[in-house]
């Protein structure tokens, strides 16, 4: 069963779910000649913004705001995000507003899901990545010079000494 709130500041007009969508009210509006007609309420089709999350625009009168779904599901169901707090999905999938994929917390953690998601490109999927796993492990087991082994593999000496002190590419 699909829970309904009020969207904060916006109480008398929308409502958001816990599955993540967006509804309108009822409201009156003014029509041709004078007359008033009602437009009925409806659930909001979200837009994807540039980077892959969906929004929609809230309006009242003059006033209108294009809001982030996630940021209105956590917003209403959990309350103000606390400061240095991020809004993350626990999936990564940035269309899954569901309340139970969506939480407050740090970056850090923000970071360390889209590791574990294999959202974040690292080591040989990131697009400039110029060793692979066998390289590094090749280099790491070297007896050459970390100069000889920056010209080998074309990567800066600095590099070398990093893959070798496992500063880089760490396990």
């Amino acid at each position: 069963m699909e829970i309904w709130k009020p969207v904060p500041g916006w109480e008398a007009l929308y409502e958001v779910s816990d599955a993540g969508r967006i509804r309108s009210f009822d409201k009156r509006c003014g029509a041709a000649h004078g007359s008033i007609a009602i437009r009925r309420g409806r659930v909001l089709s979200p837009v994807v913004k540039a980077k892959h999350y969906l929004a929609v625009t809230l309006a009242d009168k003059e006033v209108r705001k294009q809001v982030l779904v996630h940021s209105v599901v956590l917003l209403a169901f959990v309350g103000e995000r606390p400061d240095g707090m991020q809004a993350c999905h626990f999936d990564d999938d940035k269309t899954n507003n569901r309340l139970d994929n969506l939480r407050y917390d740090t970056p850090k953690a923000n970071n360390a899901d889209a590791l574990r998601n294999g959202v974040k490109p690292i080591r040989e999927r990131h697009g400039g990545a110029k060793l692979t796993e066998q390289d590094v492990a090749a280099i790491r087991h070297s007896n050459a010079t970390n100069a000889d082994i920056a010209m080998a593999f074309g990567i800066h000496k600095a590099h070398a000494w990093g893959l070798r002190a496992q500063r880089t590419w760490k396990e």
